[in-house]
């Protein structure tokens, strides 16, 4: 399937509105999407008579479980609603929207041909040459994952451990690019005239990526060690969900600290980029906030092509003194009640700082034993990273771990 974007709109000199486009063969990095508003006017055919049906169709609109043939060009998500078909209506009239998730401009083959390899991105991006881990591609709907070679100590047995620390930089880059087009529409017999109304352009990348502890099983260790701990989405028992996901959802016995840059009304997150911490014990962890221990929107800027640097600590049985003054210097945000299921009698500190690594950022108190397997003292780390509609490559370009027992 071939997909057409514009590469340059704009108002020439002479008056005219002129619209360059350029056609692609690649549906994981192009997409359009197009709906007609219920006054757009398609038509049916009934009893040899021309009847309008908006564009719509099936059984809330004619009342006949039948009507359903008319949704051929639909989809049952909709009933039709959102089909663009025709004949058309003769006199219609109504709008005409368009949506296109592509890469921006800069980051779009130099050539302008179909995209097939990293070799034929621009020169702007092939100068952005740096050795990282990708966790994320530039593509839509994946998830990835990247694991440390081995199991780490996170929850040390004996009663003088000084926990763990992990320091990591990351660069998000090549974010797409989101465009509307709204038009009206009139026909007469032979013609049809748009109208642009409005049309905009955002950079809308996502859906973000986490630092995840996870005590894998036997099982999982064993499909790890087969496949490598640099996984990809498929049955990969070290990938979590795509898209909203963000690699991690699903992972059962694990906690990961989120950096979610795109807004999913149905996981009951903010709408600004967020961090948080997840994590459901025993249970498939989700990226859904009723998970969360505790998350905050007061970051700064990430998705911008710069090094950031992040720093998460954890210091076990910090006393409850610690954690009162935690809550009330205001590193505690975002908590919920469910946090008392993971605090234990004698919980200890999670720490998250972000470019400032003088003032954490966010913190929780949680005890480490009450998402790990039974007496499990180690656990997997590493990260997990995923795409929507939307995407933005996840590169982790320095890392380090190191627990303290």
């Amino acid at each position: 399937m071939t997909f057409f974007f514009p590469s340059h709109a704009g108002w020439e000199n002479d008056g005219w509105f002129v619209t360059k486009s350029v056609f692609f063969s690649d549906p994981r990095r192009y997409t359009v999407s197009s709906q007609r508003s219920l006054a757009g006017g398609g038509w049916r055919v009934s009893g040899g008579w021309w009847q309008s049906d908006f564009g719509g169709g099936g059984p809330l609109e004619y009342g006949d479980s039948g009507a359903n043939i008319y949704n051929a060009h639909g989809s049952p998500s909709d009933f039709g609603f959102g089909a663009v078909r025709g004949p058309q209506r003769i006199d219609a009239a109504g709008t005409y929207t368009v949506v296109t998730v592509a890469p921006r401009t800069e980051d779009r083959p130099v050539d302008l041909k179909p995209y097939i390899t990293d070799k034929t991105f621009s020169p702007a991006t092939q100068a952005r040459c740096y050795g990282a881990a990708r966790v994320a591609p530039p593509l839509r709907n994946s998830a990835g994952a990247i694991w440390h070679e081995d199991r780490q100590v996170v929850n040390a047995a004996n009663a003088n451990a000084s926990g763990w620390s992990t320091s990591f930089k990351f660069v998000l880059r090549e974010p797409s690019e989101r465009c509307k087009t709204v038009n009206t529409v009139s026909r007469s017999f032979g013609s049809e005239i748009r109208t642009m109304l409005h049309g905009q352009c955002e950079v809308t990348g996502g859906d973000g990526f986490a630092f995840v502890v996870w005590d894998a099983g036997a099982e999982e260790e064993a499909a790890l060690s087969q496949s490598g701990v640099n996984a990809s989405t498929g049955n990969n028992p070290g990938v979590g969900a795509s898209g909203p996901g963000l690699g991690y959802s699903g992972l059962t016995n694990s906690l990961a600290v989120e950096f979610d840059l795109w807004h999913n009304p149905l996981n009951e997150e903010p709408y600004d980029p967020h961090i948080a911490i997840h994590t459901d014990g025993a249970f498939p962890n989700s990226a859904h906030h009723g998970a969360r221990l505790a998350a905050t929107t007061e970051i700064p800027t990430i998705a911008d092509g710069e090094t950031h640097a992040v720093r998460v600590t954890f210091l076990p049985d910090v006393g409850w003194a610690k954690v009162a003054h935690a809550i009330e210097s205001g590193e505690c945000k975002g908590t919920t009640a469910r946090l008392g299921r993971f605090t234990g009698t004698n919980p200890g500190l999670l720490r998250v700082y972000v470019d400032d690594m003088d003032v954490p950022l966010l913190s929780t108190p949680v005890t480490m034993a009450t998402f790990l397997r039974e007496n499990s003292t180690d656990a997997r780390v590493g990260f997990t990273a995923s795409t929507g509609e939307s995407w933005v490559t996840v590169d982790i370009v320095q890392w380090n771990f190191s627990s303290y027992a």
